[in-house]
């Protein structure tokens, strides 16, 4: 029986699992006094870790209606839309990469049935994923593009779809580079989120008519 619980008390110490292999766990004779601190510790390991080594990912809370830009200037429409839907993501870490972006939209439209509920349907983005975001680190860098940020669009008319009752999910999932843990984050929008211009580079959620020379990545 002691060793048995010995085995599992030493498997939730993150120490021990990185430098002991299952028959020497199991052979460990512990000093029950010390078993509260070392649960203690693995405790405050997993809360550390959970908390500091996840993705942070910001969704900016507003929609910009613009066309597509090069170089700062709008371009010819591409596959006969004038107009794009953008919303723009930021890796907010200072350090880590987030991997593996899945970026999914949603009408949400309320329905009553004995109660008030929410109906789904999807929205099509010109593209879903992404392979990673830089860290927030590269802001000291001289690179022209910011690559800690991107920009989704959708070519669907938000406007006419929400009109004043429905409102627009964006989902974010991501993973982090060190860690692995994957969170995922969302943002509601109604239409008076819409704005007329382009959002401007950098981590902030600023929407200006004219396009300026430093980028957001665009997907």
């Amino acid at each position: 029986m002691k060793k048995a619980l010995s085995f599992v008390f030493a498997c939730l110490s993150p120490l021990y699992l990185s430098s002991c292999s299952v028959n020497e766990l199991s052979q460990i004779d512990w000093k029950w006094h010390d078993l509260p601190s070392r649960m203690l510790g693995s405790f405050i390991f997993l809360v550390f870790m959970f908390t500091t080594f996840k993705p942070k990912i910001r969704i900016i809370g507003k929609i910009a209606k613009g066309p597509l830009e090069r170089n700062g200037k709008a371009t010819v429409p591409e596959g006969g839309v004038d107009e794009w839907y953008w919303f723009k993501v930021v890796n907010m870490n200072s350090f880590f990469k987030v991997h593996d972006l899945k970026f999914s939209l949603f009408i949400m439209e309320p329905h009553y049935s004995g109660g008030k509920n929410v109906m789904f349907d999807s929205i099509e983005l010109k593209k879903s994923d992404m392979p990673f975001l830089k860290s927030l680190s590269t802001l000291l860098g001289k690179n022209e593009n910011d690559e800690f940020a991107c920009r989704i669009r959708t070519s669907v008319d938000l406007e006419e779809l929400m009109g004043r009752d429905k409102s627009i999910r964006l989902q974010v999932v991501a993973k982090h580079q060190l860690s692995g843990l994957t969170s995922y984050f969302t943002k509601d929008f109604n239409i008076d989120d819409i704005e007329e211009g382009n959002f401007v580079s950098g981590f902030w959620g600023f929407i200006k008519s004219k396009g300026n020379n430093r980028r957001d990545r665009r997907l």
